[in-house]
């Protein structure tokens, strides 16, 4: 367990735990103030093993979702498509004349297609 700051508030990446004290954010979580607010779970389709976080950036998408810039979101790979691991990268595209279903997480579900 943290101790409180002078203050009495949790440092950040510390949050309340009912009242008893501070603890350090668990894995998918973070806190960015400091003050005895609870822990943000990481956005849909991201995670992070960290404990202790203070922001967001250490949540990485999914093995099977891709990161968009352009709203700094995790999106579920679409048909055609894999990735196989937590990163903020883009899903490939399955090899030609091969296809998979949505959120793929490896190169050996894209089967060959029919003809």
């Amino acid at each position: 367990m943290d101790r409180a700051g002078m203050d009495g508030t949790c440092p950040d990446g510390g949050g309340v735990d009912g009242g008893i004290g501070c603890l350090s954010c668990p894995e998918h979580t973070y806190k960015v103030m400091i003050g005895n607010f609870i822990c943000q779970s990481c956005h849909v389709g991201s995670s992070s093993l960290a404990t202790a976080s203070v922001n967001d950036s250490v949540c990485k998408c999914n093995a099977d979702y891709e990161y968009m810039s352009s709203d700094q979101s995790c999106q579920i790979c679409g048909e055609d498509h894999y990735k196989t691991q937590v990163a903020n990268d883009l899903c490939t595209v399955c090899p030609q004349h091969s296809g998979s279903p949505q959120q793929s997480t490896s190169l050996a579900v894209c089967v060959c297609n029919r003809g």
